[in-house]
């Protein structure tokens, strides 16, 4: 239980930085030297019945993780808006070509070469990483 607990911690923390709606110091970590990107052409890949909302069925059908679905999210409705998803900044390598513009094949070749650990992490297996210390709760 104390392992799932962490996992998802780490999971959360890790995507939080990543789509983030505040932008941070460039310092190499999940959070900073976030970007705003044009999301016209992720949004209408994304919107399949062209209803103005991603819903989680048409986001995962297009293979994009639900760990960044729940992120983008902001109001929880299990539908992300134009408004939710220009909203979000994202880290600079996730914009491949650097043209300002995010497309559904950058997110999923992001997502391919993303580590283990998530963004930010390191690559491996969890059961790679020691126990914390009891009262302490950050690495």
């Amino acid at each position: 239980m104390k392992r799932i607990i962490f996992t998802l911690a780490a999971v959360y923390l890790g995507f939080h930085g990543m789509v983030s709606a505040q932008s941070g110091p460039p310092n190499g970590r999940p959070g900073g030297n976030m970007q705003k990107l044009d999301m016209t052409s992720l949004f209408s890949a994304l919107d399949e019945d062209g209803d103005g909302a991603i819903s989680s069925e048409e986001w995962l059908a297009a293979g994009v993780s639900e760990r960044f679905f729940g992120m983008v999210d902001r109001n929880g409705d299990d539908a992300v808006s134009a408004a939710e998803l220009s909203g979000a900044r994202v880290p600079p390598p996730m914009d491949e070509n650097e043209d300002g513009i995010l497309t559904l094949d950058e997110v999923l070749s992001f997502e391919a070469n993303m580590p283990a650990g998530g963004p930010g992490g390191r690559p491996g297996d969890d059961d790679d990483r020691p126990e914390l210390p009891s009262g302490n709760d950050s690495w």
